[in-house]
């Protein structure tokens, strides 16, 4: 679940099944953390937090990734 560009939300809860939240913050509070060169967690985390008991944390991880070590263009035939 992506929540800003760039960054993935990697679900370790262990929480099964379908939920319908509803998460508020302050747009004002979220263009100054833009502005500021913030990412965006200083608003959406502490809401995160706060609101749904949840807290996000910024970690590094495996990805699956493809990787391409050749490439040819097709024959003309």
């Amino acid at each position: 679940m992506p929540f800003m560009p760039g960054l993935t939300v990697i679900d370790k809860t262990g929480l099964t099944g379908v939920f319908d939240i509803e998460l508020t913050y302050d747009a004002a509070d979220m263009a100054f953390a833009m502005e500021t060169g913030g990412n965006g967690l200083a608003v959406i985390g502490p809401a995160i937090e706060r609101q749904l008991g949840l807290k996000l944390e910024k970690t590094t991880a495996e990805m699956p990734a493809i990787v391409v070590d050749h490439i040819e263009r097709p024959s003309g035939n």
